[in-house]
């Protein structure tokens, strides 16, 4: 089983998920006991299986299999829970629900300590908060987990010198190095991002891992968007888009957000890809880059914001002219006070405003509450 799973794990370096999910399948199959069942170790294959799915967009089915997964793990070899919770988090966030994704992350940063085995889990958890956090807007704690990375004289593996010899520690670093890009271009600086993408790209390249060839593309193609270069955005990008489209990538695109939705819709309707960047922008949750479909709060008379508060974000708001503090909001709606504070921070972008006050006032206005 476990060779299986090596297997598996090859297949996804090398961008191909549908025979990595073949090999997962088999997988699951041959880790059975004497009467039938399903052994702790089938956990693995499980949460990898659910990774796919996860990238294929699959999201119901994606979390089912991580929580029978979970739940494999229960009794015996909980230190794989780790990587469990860490995919179980990014379903949550893709669905929208962040406190759900904060919850599965705090379960896998709660793993890692516990399980004080390698450094490497606490590199790949940290990692993975430090997406979420940028994902919720919170520039300023991603910048502090950067900081971090860069004091860090424990990480950076050598790159591997011949195919076959990538440890886990250099697929890591190249994680964070991507998202250490991610940040630089949040914080405006897509010159420096494209100099630390360009620096990892041709490992990749050299050694087939074509995964990694079309998440570095991807950003890429963002720096060029933000430097104001549209032609070298899509030089790069529908390159990236041909190696993607025939093994079905669908988050590696929608988990970037906004920018990438403006890049596909650069894309010329007469592309070879256009059909494929037509579905991915079809997946994207609607938002300000899709101005022919803005929606409206579901609430007659309301006037429509050019970002719509979210479920959880009304929920909050309906609290907010209350003598609740945050903290109090947070325990009234069964979130992390972290997470009140974050729909209270998008709370005041999307209406304007900049105090509590202001909020409710606006709000009012707005036909809100």
């Amino acid at each position: 089983m476990l060779s299986l799973y090596s297997l598996a794990r090859v297949r996804v370096q090398q961008g191909r998920l549908h025979a990595a999910h073949d090999y997962l399948s088999r997988a699951l199959s041959t880790g059975r006991d004497g009467r039938g069942r399903p052994l702790p170790i089938v956990a693995r294959a499980l949460t990898s299986l659910a990774d796919i799915n996860r990238e294929w967009n699959n999201l119901s089915e994606a979390s089912r299999l991580v929580q029978d997964g979970l739940e494999l793990t229960k009794e015996a070899l909980a230190f794989w829970s780790i990587g469990g919770y860490v995919i179980l988090s990014q379903i949550r966030q893709a669905e929208g629900d962040m406190a759900a994704a904060q919850a599965a992350m705090d379960a896998a940063c709660e793993l890692a300590v516990r399980f004080d085995v390698t450094d490497l889990d606490d590199r790949t958890v940290a990692l993975y908060q430090a997406r979420l956090w940028l994902a919720q807007g919170n520039i300023e704690e991603t910048g502090r987990w950067a900081a971090r990375l860069l004091e860090d004289d424990r990480g950076m593996a050598r790159p591997p010198q011949q195919p076959g010899q990538m440890a886990g520690w250099y697929v890591v670093h190249e994680l964070e190095q991507l998202h250490v890009a991610r940040l630089n271009l949040a914080q405006g600086q897509p010159e420096a991002a494209r100099d630390l993408l360009q620096q990892l790209r041709p490992a990749a390249e050299n050694h087939r891992r074509t995964g990694s060839v079309i998440a570095l593309d991807l950003l890429l193609a963002q720096t060029w968007l933000a430097s104001g270069d549209e032609t070298r955005a899509l030089d790069t990008l529908e390159p990236a888009l041909a190696l993607a489209e025939p093994e079905g990538y669908m988050r590696l695109f929608l988990d970037e957000g906004p920018a990438m939705a403006r890049l596909l819709q650069l894309i010329p309707p007469d592309s070879p890809v256009a059909g494929y960047a037509g579905r991915l922008l079809a997946a994207f949750t609607p938002g300000p880059f899709q101005a022919d479909r803005l929606t409206t709060q579901p609430a007659a008379g309301r006037r429509a914001l050019p970002d719509p508060l979210s479920q959880r974000e009304m929920d909050v708001l309906r609290l907010l002219p209350t003598h609740l503090t945050s903290t109090e909001i947070a325990a009234e709606l069964s979130i992390s006070p972290n997470t009140a504070r974050f729909h209270i921070k998008n709370i005041y972008s999307k209406l304007a405003v900049h105090t509590r006050a202001e909020a409710v006032a606006q709000a009012r206005q707005l036909d809100l509450i």
